[in-house]
């Protein structure tokens, strides 16, 4: 089995940091005001993969949206942060993230306002 991900988080006030799964390595990378903090890279197993797919599954990351937007929150923010997660296994590929939003943890077709006032 082939597995890969990428998974990046952007701030609004500077810098990145992502996380990727490429040749049975995790890279962590910042970029911006993050780029000495994260630079890395860790062997993954394919237990280690099976198992993250695992809690993949557990969270349904399959049915997570492609865009999050507190906006259905009646929230509008100016900054803040965006991510993004996609994954590739075999020939499956999966995308999904979201801009100040995330999905909500009892029902993931819907969105969670990230930030200070969480109210979902």
């Amino acid at each position: 089995m082939t597995t890969s991900f990428t998974l990046q988080e952007e701030f609004a006030l500077g810098g990145s940091f992502t996380w990727r799964l490429k040749e049975s390595q995790i890279r962590f990378r910042g970029s911006g005001s993050f780029s000495q903090l994260v630079n890395q890279r860790i062997p993954a197993s394919n237990e280690q993969i099976s198992e993250f797919i695992d809690a993949l599954d557990l969270l349904d990351v399959w049915s997570w949206r492609n865009n999050y937007n507190p906006d259905e929150l009646e929230f509008i923010t100016e900054d803040g942060s965006s991510w993004s997660f996609t994954i590739n296994i075999d020939q499956r590929t999966w995308k999904c993230g979201g801009q100040n939003a995330s999905p909500a943890f009892l029902d993931p077709k819907k969105p969670r306002f990230v930030g200070a006032d969480t109210r979902c």
